[in-house]
């Protein structure tokens, strides 16, 4: 990103979401939303997704779209890590510590074996199109896994990418 150009994140309040699809539900309600108010200002918006627990660089939000400035993707999973110390008892960091690894063997299994939709299909971290998301005809409304259900779509309905340097 050069100097002349900026990121214009568009606020939401909580306020504008529906009760009734509280937790897991609300991921789709917020990109519902997001899509709404792409498709009023800017129909080539992104739409990013990240675990509140997942730790991002600095270089995040411009990876991002460098990574779609340069590339005809119209959806990516981009790296994750989560956090591996802090205020938690030391199992629960072993825990997430055998998650992650057990969720990079899967993905680096598909790819050697030749798979060709060999990506990250947990939400930890992905960014797709406006336009991407309304072709795909948004995130279903599971209380579990919605991600895992959506990410496929993505996978096999888009130009589906990764970004690995963040």
């Amino acid at each position: 990103m050069n100097n002349s150009e900026s990121i214009c994140l568009i606020p939401f309040l909580v306020g504008d979401l529906a009760h009734k699809h509280a937790g897991v539900g609300w991921v789709e309600n917020w990109m519902d939303l997001a899509l709404k108010r792409f498709l009023q200002l800017n129909k080539n918006g992104l739409i990013v997704g990240l675990d509140a627990d997942t730790i991002v660089e600095e270089n995040y939000l411009n990876s991002i779209y460098t990574h779609f400035k340069k590339h005809n993707n119209t959806a990516v999973s981009i790296h994750f890590e989560h956090p591996l110390s802090g205020g938690y008892a030391d199992d629960h960091y072993q825990l997430i510590c055998s998650y992650e690894l057990h969720l990079r063997y899967y993905k680096n299994a598909l790819s050697f074996v030749g798979f060709p939709f060999a990506f990250h299909t947990i939400g930890s971290a992905f960014a797709l199109t406006a336009l991407a998301y309304a072709r795909q005809g948004g995130m279903n409304r599971r209380k579990a896994g919605e991600d895992f259900y959506f990410i496929n779509k993505l996978i096999k309905g888009e130009d589906f990418g990764e970004i690995n340097n963040t």
